[in-house]
């Protein structure tokens, strides 16, 4: 799987829009894990926000991931880090998707504890540190939790990775660790979970879409221009050619042309997109748009700047992330699928 691109590519607007995203679908993500650990007989009455919770929910994980059913969760789905970033679907998308809110109850525990604990950055302070810009919950005494990963890097490593990820602790000694020590005296409460049975938000709800990903301009100038080859491109490696999902070309034709783009001065046509010989062009020699072609159907676009200002960056990169989404593609460096 590729995961070239990472939250250290992005502007820090466009990694604070991601905190944002977290917040807004806490409900909707909430209310599927209920569901879901209702569906597989889990422990949702023991879930109840305490940090010894933690160890039922871990052992069940577990138990979930060996058995590999997950009868709530759509075939297709995808997480949000992974749409958000461009990363490359695979035979564990699903899986990530679903425990995917992990991140929520973990906050929940946190917050349990420690009431000043809050969505944030990872504490690198430059780009070279992995964890720049990471979401991740960060305590009042400034420790943090990358909790927004839990669910994505730990549930396909279950089955084969180290034996510390299969102890029914693994999960509490990360949040023990964060906190500082042990919880104290545990008291009998209510389930947090079992509540967000109630909560139904639908699949194609706003509040669970990822913002636009906003790439850090060239550091060496270039008009606001991402340092990494840009594509117009389904989600997915781009090295075999046949293998890449055909686009919507007369859907994709009609964008550009409405956004601007020409063909020799012409408005674009669906067989522009069916030459790779085609050179599109935006304004005044701003930007340059270049198909590429297998089997007679357009597979991607190659995107590059030419005399590019900050404004004109501005314009195109919203106009073409918009235009990409409306045709099951993404906007996205190259080397992010």
């Amino acid at each position: 799987m590729s995961t070239n691109t990472s939250f250290w590519h992005l502007t820090e607007a466009s990694a604070s829009s991601y905190l944002g995203h977290i917040a807004r679908r806490e409900q909707a993500r909430l209310g599927d894990f209920a569901r879901l650990v209702e569906a597989t007989g889990g422990p949702l009455e023991e879930l109840d926000g305490s940090q010894a919770s933690l160890i039922p929910l871990w052992t069940w994980l577990i138990d979930v991931v060996k058995a590999g059913s997950l009868p709530t969760v759509p075939v297709d789905a995808v997480s949000s880090v992974a749409r958000f970033l461009g990363w490359t679907v695979d035979e564990n998308s699903r899986l990530r998707y679903a425990f995917e809110p992990i991140s929520h109850y973990v906050y929940a525990v946190v917050r349990d504890e420690d009431p000043g604990a809050r969505w944030g950055f990872g504490p690198g302070i430059t780009e070279r540190e992995s964890n720049f810009q990471e979401p991740v919950i960060v305590t009042s005494g400034r420790t943090f939790i990358n909790a927004e990963m839990i669910g994505y890097s730990a549930p396909p490593r279950i089955l084969d990775g180290p034996d510390s990820l299969r102890e029914p602790t693994a999960l509490l000694r990360v949040v023990e660790s964060a906190l500082g020590g042990a919880p104290g005296p545990s008291t009998e409460r209510p389930s947090f979970l079992s509540p967000y049975l109630a909560v139904s938000i639908a699949l194609d709800d706003p509040v669970r879409n990822p913002p636009i990903a906003r790439f850090r301009p060239d550091e060496k100038g270039g008009g606001g221009m991402a340092s990494e080859s840009l594509v117009i491109a389904p989600i997915g490696p781009l090295d075999d050619p046949a293998a890449i999902p055909t686009m919507d070309e007369q859907a994709l034709a009609d964008g550009l042309t409405a956004m601007g783009w020409r063909k020799d001065d012409k408005p674009i046509r669906a067989d522009d997109l069916r030459d790779e010989t085609s050179q599109l062009i935006y304004g005044d020699d701003v930007a340059l748009l270049e198909p590429v072609v297998f089997g007679d159907r357009l597979r991607f676009l190659n995107f590059d700047t030419i005399n590019a200002t900050d404004a004109d960056w501005e314009l195109l990169e919203s106009g073409l992330h918009n235009l990409a989404r409306s045709v099951d593609a993404t906007f996205r460096p190259a080397n992010a699928g």
